[in-house]
């Protein structure tokens, strides 16, 4: 990044060009994300979180998981007492707020139902897949691309998804 030199600062050289590197990164720059996301990282490890090698956006530390994209992020846990600790914790570091039970995050709604279990959806995507293929919204039958009754195995030579 080069900025020009503010009003009042004096130089010693006028032949010579000089060029300001600012100490910490500007909000609204193209690597202000990256930034950030780089020190959030660093202070989840020190706080004793693991990253996971398959999404580098998830990290975990015994039962709590935190979820970040960007600058938002998501705890959940088992325990409330683990996540309260959790969130103070990370309160302490960066500006953050508890916005209690979630039932969205990036567009994704998600509801729990009586038995713990939890449901989520995204109609924003469904809503757009059909007004893109200029479906009838207000229909309740689609077609399936294939049967529904058809059971779907596994080719023989297929590699596993997982990292191992």
């Amino acid at each position: 990044m080069h900025m020009k030199l503010p009003y009042g600062i004096e130089l010693r050289n006028r032949s010579e060009q000089y060029c300001l590197r600012p100490r910490k990164n500007l909000y609204g720059q193209k690597n202000t994300g990256r930034t950030f996301y780089l020190f959030m990282v660093n202070r989840l490890l020190k706080l004793g979180y693991i990253q996971s090698s398959i999404d580098e956006c998830i990290f975990y530390r015994g039962t709590t998981i935190f979820f970040t994209y960007v600058d938002d992020g998501i705890f959940i846990d088992v325990s409330k007492e683990n996540l309260n600790r959790s969130v103070t914790e990370l309160a302490n570091v960066f500006n953050i707020e508890d916005n209690g039970d979630i039932t969205e995050y990036l567009r994704v709604r998600i509801d729990r139902l009586h038995n713990g279990v939890i449901k989520l959806y995204q109609p924003y995507l469904i809503d757009q897949i059909i007004a893109e293929l200029k479906l009838n919204p207000k229909c309740k039958s689609r077609p399936t691309p294939a049967a529904s009754t058809r059971i779907l195995h596994r080719f023989e030579n297929e590699e596993s998804h997982r990292n191992t």
